[in-house]
């Protein structure tokens, strides 16, 4: 009986037929023995060269996660021009698949890979005049310049919530921390934080 496996590169994938191993078995990266003898049929899996395991190709392999913040409300109080504060509570877990959302506002991934993030952030200033808003993904509480936001507040008048995000691609580490930062670009007025989505997937 001979067992398929896809080798990945740049996401176009070659094919190869290998035989199962010795004593049947094989050891993925949960350390789960799976037994391809016993499925009894071609089963498709990719060699992670980041972590240095093969991984099963099924949907269920793929780490992902998510959180959100809904008509929060939230006054982040801004000490400082300029300086990134962490979005640290408020936030509800969505739909997790190995990543833990935890502490209220943030997710941290189970193992080293790639990672696609992408986030949004709704908020509004009290003041009537004009502040820029700058936000960031934030890996372990340091702000990262891929996936940057900027949106000016009020430009028309207070409590009109603007929107701010972005996405990009990150390699981590695992047991990386995910969570969203917003800074005041203008000057120390505190921001009302409305809504906030930041969703992760392993690539």
């Amino acid at each position: 009986m001979l067992f398929d496996f896809l080798l990945p590169s740049n996401r176009g994938r070659t094919q190869q037929q290998v035989g199962p191993t010795q004593h049947g078995m094989l050891a993925f990266a949960d350390g789960v023995n799976w037994n391809p003898l016993a499925l009894g049929v071609p089963t498709y899996v990719w060699w992670d060269a980041i972590a240095g395991v093969w991984r099963r190709v099924l949907d269920s392999s793929r780490a992902s996660g998510s959180m959100y913040l809904n008509n929060a409300g939230i006054t982040i109080n801004i000490v400082t021009v300029d300086v990134t504060v962490e979005l640290d509570s408020g936030f509800s877990g969505g739909a997790e698949q190995g990543c833990v959302f935890q502490n209220a506002h943030e997710i941290k991934v189970p193992r080293a890979g790639r990672y696609f993030i992408v986030y949004n952030v709704a908020a509004e200033v009290a003041s009537v005049s004009n502040k820029e808003m700058e936000t960031h993904i934030l890996i372990n509480n340091v702000e990262q310049a891929q996936g940057s936001g900027h949106a000016l507040l009020s430009p028309g008048g207070s409590g009109r919530p603007e929107m701010s995000g972005g996405s990009g691609t990150f390699v981590l580490a695992a047991n990386d921390l995910i969570s969203v930062g917003i800074l005041d670009h203008t000057d120390n007025t505190d921001i009302v934080v409305q809504h906030t989505s930041l969703s992760i997937i392993e690539l």
